[in-house]
């Protein structure tokens, strides 16, 4: 499973993949590629705001600095 997992998050055709490691006990991974902000915001029922993205303060020295400042990220990845 880990093999294909990596084939798909390593290719280069859009997708979205979510996996909750260990049944989602400890960690959950989320990661895109290539999703545009209008089929994210189909896909969760909502539209996104400014402020979803602006960094959380407690989190702000860890996260990952977006391409474009204060926009949806077309691809992205985390584990939370």
């Amino acid at each position: 499973m880990e093999e294909i997992t990596r084939e798909i998050v390593n290719s280069e055709c859009p997708q979205l993949f979510y996996d909750p490691l260990d049944d989602g006990l400890e960690y959950i991974w989320l990661s895109w590629r290539d999703i545009e902000q209008s089929v994210m915001e189909r896909l969760i029922g909502q539209q996104f705001k400014e402020a979803d993205f602006l960094p959380m303060p407690n989190f702000v020295s860890r996260a990952i600095k977006l391409h474009l400042e204060n926009q949806f990220p077309r691809s992205w990845s985390v584990m939370f």
